[in-house]
């Protein structure tokens, strides 16, 4: 799969993340928009829905007051932005809890929608997967 065809896969998981639940990533009722990928000279950015501000999605420290998500939200835009940039496997790499995390507040049946989404577009490698890789003590 090509970088241009990671980033609409990611796009449309953004979307799916933005349309139930919660909506993380989604300011369409405030007049703004949808939170989406780009790419400009191969680099890739991440458009704020709230702020229409491009975050250059590389480091934490691009991030600044450009992006109106919190922290968790923050570490997935930074996932997806290496998946897309990689084409591996990326959930939970920043230092959250990843799609199998229960911060989000989702319901269940939302999670598991988004779950399954994030493995058939090559986010995830699975939830055994994404717990071998990070080292995660489950009980």
């Amino acid at each position: 799969m090509t970088k241009q065809e990671r980033l609409k896969k990611a796009n449309e998981f953004i979307k799916l993340i933005a349309s139930t639940g919660r909506k993380f990533f989604n300011y369409e009722e405030n007049g703004g928009s949808i939170g989406r990928f780009e790419l400009r000279s191969g680099r890739t950015y991440f458009i704020d829905g709230y702020t229409n501000k491009s975050i250059y999605t590389y480091e934490n420290h691009y991030f600044g007051n450009s992006f109106t998500e919190g922290g968790t939200m923050q570490a997935l835009v930074l996932d997806i932005a290496e998946f897309i940039r990689t084409g591996k496997p990326t959930n939970a790499k920043n230092g959250y809890g990843g799609i199998y995390c229960d911060h989000w507040g989702y319901p269940s049946q939302a999670m598991a929608e988004i779950q399954r989404k994030a493995k058939e577009i090559g986010f995830t490698a699975g939830i055994d997967e994404d717990l071998e890789r990070r080292g995660y003590i489950v009980e």
